[in-house]
């Protein structure tokens, strides 16, 4: 959201949007696939990336092309090339109970600070850029190249991210490899970590299949401080409360889960939903210390909940299955797409 109230966000249809305050469209850019990630504003423009493995930088009010980047660049090759690499990678993208191959190019949403973005993807891995779209640096985070989580920053800018292939590393800003950890081998991390500044650790989470789910948390040293099993697969990420006290995060077995943040003892657990991957997405919290997430209930049906701090729930809104993360504005209205192809605006009526 910028300084004017409009919206900016991506679509599982590919297409990116951006809508007035009011909700009327202002303006459509078309990609090649879905759009996971969310975007970020930066020197007059509107930054995302595709699930097609391009970074887009849209000129800010009317939408048109600044630039582009390739992040696959140098791992797309000639056709055999790509068959052999999409062969190597079955095990990693194929959804058994789905049915069908998950190859996105890029799950993750950028993140900025100091004039730089911070993305990952197929191929590679790593890439920081400049707001021009030169690229400064790179790190090529191994086997398996789709990438799935994104980065976190601390307040000196150093950045925290975990790779396909269960580990953990830590950089400068310039690219210097502070450290890496093996924690969790075969593991996924869907949900990019998070930083809690009053505890100094970093959260971490990481899957496997979708019945299996931990919150791992580490210093800035790189030490494993806890770790926390969960009922179910988590692709969000850890909420921090305002107070850093306690971390809110979700599971595919409709679990929202409570913990502290200095031990990761399981505070309490609500199940919201007993859909099929019920809960995907990351709670938000406000200052009062109310969490919101949205639920999927069935193939068709969903919700957005507010809850307090102990997880009680306060309200339901119900909708079509929602998967997004919901959007907390200034003036306490929340914000959220559905798949009935609508986006939301709640008022604040309905947080008292």
């Amino acid at each position: 959201m910028d300084d004017d109230g409009n919206f900016y966000f991506g679509s599982h249809s590919g297409n990116f949007y951006s809508l007035s305050a009011s909700g009327d469209i202002r303006w459509v850019f078309s990609t090649r696939t879905k759009i996971y990630g969310s975007p970020v504003l930066a020197d007059g423009q509107v930054i995302f990336a595709g699930g097609d493995g391009f970074l887009y930088a849209l000129s800010l009010p009317h939408g048109s092309i600044e630039w582009v980047c390739d992040l696959k660049k140098g791992y797309s090759g000639s056709r055999s090339q790509k068959l052999v690499q999409a062969a190597m990678h079955l095990p990693f993208t194929w959804n058994r109970k789905r049915l069908m191959n998950m190859d996105t190019k890029c799950w993750a949403s950028v993140n900025h600070a100091a004039g730089q973005l911070f993305i990952t993807a197929f191929g590679k891995g790593l890439h920081v850029f400049d707001t021009a779209g030169n690229e400064l640096w790179s790190y090529d985070l191994g086997f398996p190249r789709y990438q799935l989580a994104g980065v976190v920053l601390d307040e000196t800018n150093d950045l925290y991210l975990p790779s396909r292939n269960g580990r953990i590393y830590r950089f400068t800003p310039g690219g210097k490899q502070v450290w890496k950890r093996k924690v969790l081998p075969g593991w996924h991390a869907w949900g990019s970590p998070t930083y809690n500044p009053d505890s100094g650790l970093i959260q971490f989470v990481f899957s496997i299949g979708e019945s299996k789910g931990v919150v791992l948390a580490v210093d800035k040293t790189g030490q494993e401080q806890w770790r926390t099993k969960l009922k179910g697969a988590i692709h969000g990420s850890v909420a921090v409360s305002a107070d850093s006290q306690a971390l809110y995060c979700a599971d595919f077995a409709g679990y929202i889960h409570m913990l502290e943040a200095q031990s990761g003892r399981i505070i309490r657990q609500v199940r919201l939903s007993r859909a099929l991957r019920a809960l995907w997405t990351t709670p938000t919290v406000d200052a009062e210390g109310s969490v919101y997430i949205s639920t999927k209930d069935s193939f068709a049906d969903g919700r957005v909940v507010k809850l307090d701090r102990n997880l009680e729930v306060l309200w339901e809104y119900p909708t079509a299955k929602a998967l997004s993360v919901p959007l907390l504005l200034a003036n306490g209205d929340i914000c959220f797409g559905a798949w009935d192809g609508y986006y939301y605006r709640l008022s604040t009526d309905r947080s008292t």
